[in-house]
């Protein structure tokens, strides 16, 4: 369903600042057994969600280039807690806070990020109506940006947010249908996004966007071709 307050009030906000990405980018997710092509992990954009960035220590990325994390660390919960104790002392390049609607501003996530000593050399929090604004620009293109609510993971906020920015190509690794869990843990995350990722990936499948799945499970479950380094 359409919000035309939202639309308005999004269209007088103007389009959030993107940051900078161009040719092909991979997009990387928490899911157990990522298949990464190697060509990707050199001369290209390394977007990661959440704590993913975890799981390509071992094929030598030290810090992806970009993270995409929700700001959820301070709720309490034990894979939270989990994540906060993992991420102890790695970095990013650029992060992107998605916030909650009681802090604005990610001043709690800012704060245990900090004191778990994760840094980053630039820092984008996003705010509410830019997040409406980055999905529907990318699932519903047009001349004006009419916002509809959508509540997918944070990988396909980052595929998402490598679509508004102008990749070429995105390549989305480490997202499953079929497995719960996260690569870098064995405490059980649990998918809570499911209808609304198959929806998504739907979507930019009939638009024809240029989405690939770097394995076979993924693109059999969402109908997105496999990616090549040859297509183009």
């Amino acid at each position: 369903m359409i919000n035309i307050g939202r639309s308005i009030r999004a269209a007088l906000r103007g389009k959030p600042p993107y940051p900078a990405m161009q040719g092909d980018v991979l997009v990387f997710g928490s899911a157990p057994d990522p298949v990464v092509p190697p060509e990707l992990l050199e001369g290209h954009t390394i977007i990661t969600a959440n704590a993913a960035q975890l799981s390509l220590e071992a094929l030598g990325v030290e810090a992806p280039h970009i993270t995409c994390m929700r700001s959820t660390m301070g709720d309490g919960k034990a894979t939270s807690a989990d994540k906060l104790k993992r991420l102890a002392g790695r970095r990013t390049g650029h992060l992107v806070l998605f916030p909650l609607r009681e802090d604005p501003q990610c001043e709690v996530q800012r704060r245990l990020l900090a004191e778990i000593g994760y840094t980053y050399d630039t820092l984008q929090v996003l705010h509410r109506l830019d997040v409406g604004t980055i999905y529907n620009s990318v699932l519903h293109p047009g001349p004006v940006t009419l916002h509809r609510s959508y509540g997918p993971s944070m990988g396909l906020r980052a595929v998402l947010l490598a679509l508004a920015a102008g990749a070429s190509r995105v390549a989305v690794a480490g997202i499953s249908f079929r497995s719960g869990g996260a690569s870098y843990t064995t405490m059980d995350y649990t998918r809570i996004h499911v209808d609304a990722d198959q929806g998504i990936f739907a979507r930019l499948r009939d638009l024809g966007l240029p989405v690939f799945a770097t394995d076979r499970a993924l693109s059999e479950d969402t109908g997105l071709p496999l990616w090549s380094s040859e297509q183009g």
